[in-house]
């Protein structure tokens, strides 16, 4: 008689984890037809995962991707970028959650502690992690206060170094804790970026994921104190902080 054997299940986080999170003038663009869609897929994570799905069939590889219930285009976008980008993860490996709700309420069964989690949003791993393990993608804009303390592998390193540091880490007891790649450090890398720069379309993102109105960041004068003050922060050589005065309540660590 066969003893069937669960096989351990990795859940990959979409935006900003296998999609680059592109800047919006207004937040009307994120939810306009094709802002999903038509995001930059982050080639080493996304070759990755398919390394691991060639090369580790014991391990059965999901997609967890949070979505605006506001937008009418965003589930069937996701959809359909996976299928271009990633179409070894079928359908019935897809879970979307709304924003706002614990990514791990929706996984089918429950989480189990081999389960493990690839997320750039250390918010999410926190309520991850424990039962399960959780694995931070550090994507090049956050880790911005260092706080998560566990397995932290880097978006830039080659694919199959990648797929081996995540497959080692579910495999072992072994811990994989990668610095953070270098920020933007020029005016220019800032003010490119439009109206909001990295640190608040961050704060957008996360914020709308979290349920919380994000309406101040509408308001031009925010943004434009925002904007000057990393502007002169850059001008004078010292590192930029945020500004605390009108640091947004749902500040969680990124």
């Amino acid at each position: 008689m066969s003893v069937h054997i669960e096989k351990q299940r990795l859940f990959v986080d979409m935006d900003g984890t296998l999609a680059e999170f592109k800047h919006v003038d207004t937040l009307e663009t994120l939810y306009e037809r094709g802002y999903f869609f038509n995001l930059k897929p982050m080639d080493n994570v996304v070759d990755a995962i398919k390394h691991m799905i060639k090369n580790n069939p014991e391990i059965d590889v999901n997609i967890l991707s949070a979505y605006l219930a506001g937008n009418p285009y965003a589930i069937t976008e996701k959809n359909q970028w996976l299928d271009q980008y990633l179409p070894e993860v079928d359908a019935a490996h897809r879970v979307f959650s709304p924003c706002g709700c614990d990514k791990k309420d929706f996984i089918p069964g429950g989480i189990r502690e081999t389960d493990c989690l690839l997320d750039d949003y250390t918010h999410n791993l926190r309520l991850w992690q424990p039962p399960a393990r959780g694995i931070k993608l550090l994507n090049g804009i956050n880790h911005t206060r260092g706080t998560w303390e566990h397995d932290r592998i880097r978006y830039d390193k080659k694919p199959a170094e990648i797929a081996s540091d995540i497959v080692r880490i579910m495999k072992t007891t072994e811990m994989i804790r990668d610095e953070k790649p270098n920020d933007p450090k020029t005016i220019e890398d800032y003010e490119k970026l439009g109206i909001y720069n990295v640190d608040q379309l961050m704060e957008i993102r996360w914020g709308l994921e979290d349920g919380f109105d994000v309406s101040s960041y509408a308001n031009p004068e925010y943004n434009a104190r925002q904007m000057e003050s990393r502007r002169l922060a850059l001008l004078s050589g010292n590192p930029i902080q945020h500004d605390e005065e009108i640091e947004p309540e749902w500040d969680y660590e990124r």
